[in-house]
């Protein structure tokens, strides 16, 4: 929801996917658009905020992009036909709540951040251990690997356009220049300190 306190108005933003798809991180990019991570359903969503319905001015509907990386469909081919059916019937990632564990094939998109200068929003992937970035007019997805092994919870983006994304089970912050694609890893003094921002 978005709340104008110039008019005291507000506009109800919802996404496409049924159910629990728990809206976990949100975003503004650089066009004002309202971006949002449905971290059960491996999708985030985008809402351009100029637009409402006609129909009814207090909700708009959003557009969604899928987040599956490149090792999505490998993953997927472990789960059997019976898992599988499983999952279906329970309402994985779709109208389910499978917030104790994510499905073994899941990406689970969490805190996300927009390149304010620049036209992307960056989104960590907190199973898929990769870092998605989105073009804020195409919605295409470049997928980058995280170079240790975590678990991405939260990413920052400065004004050089590097990507940081804390690691909390890797005790790390890797930085990510889009540019070169080179990494920087800070493993940070303490074991176990599990930070998230």
């Amino acid at each position: 929801a978005r709340f104008d306190p110039a008019t005291e108005k507000w506009v109800l933003f919802q996404q496409n996917t049924p159910g629990n798809g728990i809206t976990y991180g949100m975003a503004v990019d650089s066009e004002d658009n309202g971006w949002w991570s449905e971290f059960y359903a491996d999708k985030v969503a985008k809402q351009n905020t100029k637009t409402t319905s006609t129909v009814f001015p207090f909700y708009a509907k959003a557009q969604e992009v899928q987040i599956h990386d490149p090792g999505y469909d490998a993953r997927l081919e472990l789960a059997t036909p019976a898992d599988l059916e499983f999952y279906k019937s329970i309402g994985a990632e779709t109208w389910g709540n499978q917030s104790s564990s994510p499905l073994p094939f899941a990406d689970r998109p969490r805190r996300m951040a927009p390149d304010k200068t620049g036209s992307t929003v960056w989104v960590p992937n907190w199973a898929g251990e990769n870092l998605a970035e989105v073009d804020i007019h195409t919605l295409k997805v470049t997928y980058h690997p995280l170079p240790i092994h975590g678990h991405p919870y939260k990413v920052a983006v400065d004004k050089q356009h590097n990507v940081w994304a804390d690691i909390p089970l890797g005790d790390s912050i890797a930085k990510l220049n889009p540019t070169t694609q080179a990494w920087t890893v800070y493993r940070l003094a303490s074991h176990g300190c599990g930070s998230r921002d």
